[in-house]
């Protein structure tokens, strides 16, 4: 065989406001390892409250530079990039009879109805899930992810320029949820807890897909409040977005939640498992199965859901 013993790579990309983390899986004889990980600083912060997406393409092109000196890796192959939680949008939307590629076409002239922008500015994509009506049954629906097409190109732009191609640009959110997902049950529901820094994600995961995506404008980091009060208050956001969810997907019921991410552990486990006395709150670290321990910062968790694109329901 000409490419007997080749293997197969695939490397993810966060970049955020102040540093960028990559991380690269390789398969060979049916296993997939970590091949490469690297993660560094950037000299100032980028764009407007962190988020890179925000920033002019001369700032992008310098913290692309900084990635490209750090992991020359990124240069000789394509990577996932992490849309930022802020900048992507998802949405999940009844198109009835309609077969995927069907639903991609038909969606152009209803973008307007679902994102604050028009279809001509607007990226997006799709996937088929199965969502929950109550009763024991479901249907087939679609979870449409967006982003503005201006700012996604001016990304790419400032990432040409140093060398670095993207094999996908996907929501921070639906990566995060990929690499936890071997955790998750394949059937019923569970609520998952995205517990980071400065920023925190629940998701209402139904026969092992997304079906609600919430992001929350906090983390735990205290933000000069005790220890106790911040993750008093994120725990309140939590379970203030679990009971919204509830109220917009009537059909969906849980008995677990599954917490992870660089805020999983320590004081906000215990705080949360207080806010849902009546549920099981479980602690998974998804990069343990790869023999990781993550650092408590951002990004590691995104950048690893990035690499397992190529191998859903493989690793």
């Amino acid at each position: 065989m000409l490419f007997a013993g080749r293997k197969r790579v695939s490397a993810g990309l966060y970049v955020g406001g102040r540093s960028f983390v990559y991380l690269a899986l390789e398969e060979s004889g049916g296993e997939v390892r970590v091949a490469a990980s690297s993660s560094g600083t950037f000299q100032s912060q980028l764009g407007n409250g962190g988020s890179p997406f925000s920033a002019s393409e001369a700032e992008l092109s310098r913290a692309f530079g900084r990635v490209a000196s750090s992991v020359k890796a990124a240069r000789r192959r394509e990577v996932n990039l992490a849309v930022p939680m802020t900048e992507s949008l998802l949405r999940v939307i009844p198109m009835q009879g309609l077969t995927r590629a069907e639903a991609q076409k038909a969606f152009r002239y209803e973008a307007e109805r679902h994102f604050p922008f028009g279809s001509d500015d607007c990226v997006y994509d799709l996937d088929e899930i199965d969502y929950p009506l109550g009763g024991g049954s479901s249907e087939r629906r679609f979870v449409v992810s967006a982003a503005r097409r201006k700012t996604a190109e001016g990304v790419c732009r400032a990432a040409r320029s140093c060398g670095i191609s993207f094999g996908a640009m996907e929501p921070e959110q639906t990566a995060i949820e990929r690499a936890a997902s071997p955790a998750f049950p394949s059937e019923g529901g569970c609520v998952c807890v995205y517990a980071g820094i400065e920023r925190s994600l629940v998701i209402f995961v139904w026969r092992g897909c997304g079906i609600y995506y919430r992001n929350i404008a906090l983390g735990t980091d205290a933000g000069g409040r005790s220890l106790d009060e911040g993750a008093a208050a994120l725990a309140e956001e939590v379970r203030a977005s679990v009971q919204f969810g509830l109220s917009r997907n009537e059909g969906f019921a849980f008995d677990d939640i599954f917490l992870f991410g660089p805020g999983a552990a320590g004081r906000f486990c215990a705080v949360l498992s207080d806010v849902f006395p009546e549920r099981g709150v479980k602690t998974v670290f998804p990069e343990r199965r790869f023999g990781l321990d993550f650092p408590s910062c951002e990004g590691w968790t995104a950048a690893l859901g990035l690499a397992l694109r190529e191998y859903d329901g493989q690793a």
